[in-house]
């Protein structure tokens, strides 16, 4: 199959287009920028504004995909608060083009969604599919919209689209936007300088991780066989506390008790992994009480469908996350 991937310079991209090579796809990648170095086996890479509706248009009939994956997104609930307007023109305008332009030639599409579109509770429970949503962000507000936008190009022009709503994710090269990235950071500094000061979150958050390479793996399975107009949870099903990832990574380099940790803020749902350290103004802070920063989900749907299943322990990706950040300031020392 040939596969456009949108966003293909983002940290999923990569790794997305490496495994549809690996399994024998066709690969055009395409994001904003031109990428530093393309990767072998690609067909070619296409510098794309998503918000460009000719453009889009141009490159959908110059590509002819059989399969989209859009992964392109402003993808930072903190980053979304700061600019909600950039958001929407990114995350819905574009998405909207994106569809707009596949509509003819009807390609199977996968449209990435997010857990951030679920509506948060403080009971202790797995959330499915058919879960409530309610936009606690305007980035979570995007998702959901994107998601009824892709329904309505699947009744009204056939486009089989299928919707990811994914939990959080990690592994090498992550940014240090996202929670374990700025821990992997901070902590490659701190153990060569033999200790410190470091800065988080709200360590009481508890999170659903996978590893990004299981995550690409299930974006292809669904790309292959997923059931048009359905949501799939994208997770591992188990709830991790965000300050004992902290204590794992620490443990790792023997720096427990050689660093102070200064927690910037509470009540967020962003530094937990999401997005940015810190959290949005005001009102739209997540509630304070013990079990409401909690974002656990069903993976069941997925299993039971598509056979998928998480093959890297979440204590593998923290390592291998943390050796790239150790690597990254071996080379800039």
């Amino acid at each position: 199959m040939r596969v456009l991937v949108t966003g293909a310079g983002g940290f999923v991209g990569g790794y997305l287009i490496s495994h549809l090579l690996d399994v024998g796809h066709e690969v055009v990648a395409s994001s904003l920028e031109p990428p530093a170095d393309v990767q072998e086996g690609l067909v070619s890479w296409e510098v794309l504004e998503l918000t460009d509706a000719p453009a889009v248009c141009s490159c959908v009939a110059a590509v002819q995909p059989e399969g989209i994956i859009h992964c392109a997104a402003q993808a930072s609930v903190g980053g979304s608060w700061n600019d909600p307007t950039t958001t929407y023109r990114s995350n819905i305008e574009g998405t909207g083009n994106l569809l707009a332009a596949a509509k003819e030639l009807r390609p199977r599409m996968v449209l990435i969604g997010s857990a951030q579109q679920y509506a948060r509770t403080a009971h202790e429970e797995r959330l499915t599919e058919t879960s409530p949503q309610a936009a606690s962000s305007p980035y979570a507000l995007t998702k959901i919209a994107q998601e009824h936008m892709g329904r309505m190009y699947l009744d009204r022009y056939q486009v089989p689209v299928v919707l990811t709503r994914s939990f959080n994710h990690t592994g090498p090269g992550q940014s240090v936007q996202y929670a374990v990235g700025s821990f992997c950071s901070q902590i490659a500094r701190l153990e060569r300088a033999g200790g410190g000061e470091m800065h988080v979150g709200n360590l009481d958050s508890r999170r659903d991780f996978l590893d990004v390479r299981d995550v690409v793996r299930a974006y292809t399975l669904l790309l292959e066989g997923g059931v048009p107009g359905e949501p799939y949870n994208i997770c591992s099903g188990r709830a991790v506390r965000m300050g004992e990832v902290l204590d794992k990574l620490l443990e790792v380099t023997g720096l427990k008790g050689r660093v102070q940790v200064q927690q910037l803020t509470k009540a967020v749902g962003s530094v937990a992994g999401d997005s940015s350290l810190r959290s949005p103004p005001g009102p739209h802070s997540l509630h304070a009480s013990a079990g409401a920063d909690l974002l656990v989900g069903d993976p069941t749907k997925v299993q039971a469908k598509l056979g998928w299943r998480p093959e890297i322990p979440l204590d593998r990706s923290l390592v291998e996350t943390l050796d790239w950040y150790r690597s990254e300031v071996e080379r800039n020392k």
